[in-house]
């Protein structure tokens, strides 16, 4: 299959709400939600940030709607055009939204079916989103949590300057809580504290690394019901719920 250049399908679609808290932010869709060569969407995609049957992000954020609100977020049997009026209307609910990194991106030779960040080729900052801009815009928002060490990656470098300088240093320490530490504490350390605090654009910015929500990892016991946990902490423990 021949590379191409993608252009993200959302970022621009979806206007981020003036009363947003808290951003979470990834690196792309996979490729068959911006590459018109891959096929287009699967029987259980919707048309939205994280919309992959794939993704365990609505799996999680549904499970978490039935907790604090009793009832499920998404009717039983919804088009793709419901899911993603269902997902609006719980984000802006709690001041949540959604914005990847990457504006414009290319998969590596050969990876043009390959929903992995390893197989995304490093973005000219220039086609990374501009987060400086959106903080400028957005006086509500305190928090960016990530959803992949890449997109926390791009997201520094398109800040630049001391963001960056910042990020660099405490990169390694973040890396090294998973080391011979029990769970609980582990998954307070490394996802539910911020990785970093920096004031951009006169906003304190609280900035967080999240576990992946793709697959169904067992790394030091962090499976999709612990991953669950953290989720439900960071985006509505730490901020209003109602």
């Amino acid at each position: 299959m021949t590379t191409i250049i993608e252009t993200h399908p959302y970022n621009l679609r979806e206007t981020i709400p003036d009363e947003t808290r808290l951003l979470l932010v990834g690196t792309a869709p996979p490729p068959r939600f911006s590459n018109p060569a891959c096929g287009g969407m699967r029987g259980y995609d919707f048309d939205f940030f994280y919309g992959s049957e794939d993704n365990y992000m609505w799996e999680f954020l549904e499970n978490i709607a039935e907790e604090i609100q009793q009832k499920k977020l998404f009717a039983e049997g919804a088009s793709s055009e419901q899911c993603c009026d269902a997902a609006r209307v719980f984000l802006r609910r709690y001041k949540l939204w959604m914005c990847d990194v990457l504006q414009r991106y290319q998969r590596k030779a050969g990876k043009g079916t390959s929903a992995s960040d390893a197989d995304i080729d490093p973005p000219a900052l220039t086609d990374c989103t501009d987060f400086r801009s959106i903080i400028a815009s957005h006086s509500c928002l305190n928090a960016i949590a990530f959803t992949s060490e890449k997109a926390a990656e791009w997201t520094f470098q398109k800040l630049g300057g001391s963001e960056l300088d910042r990020y660099k240093k405490v990169l390694p320490e973040w890396r090294k809580i998973e080391k011979n530490v029990p769970l609980e504490e582990y998954a307070s350390r490394k996802y539910q504290q911020a990785v970093l605090q920096h004031r951009i654009e006169q906003q304190d910015i609280n900035f967080y690394i999240l576990p992946s929500p793709t697959g169904r990892s067992q790394m030091k016991g962090l499976c999709t019901k612990e991953k669950q946990k953290i989720y439900k902490y960071v985006l509505f423990t730490k901020g209003p719920t109602k």
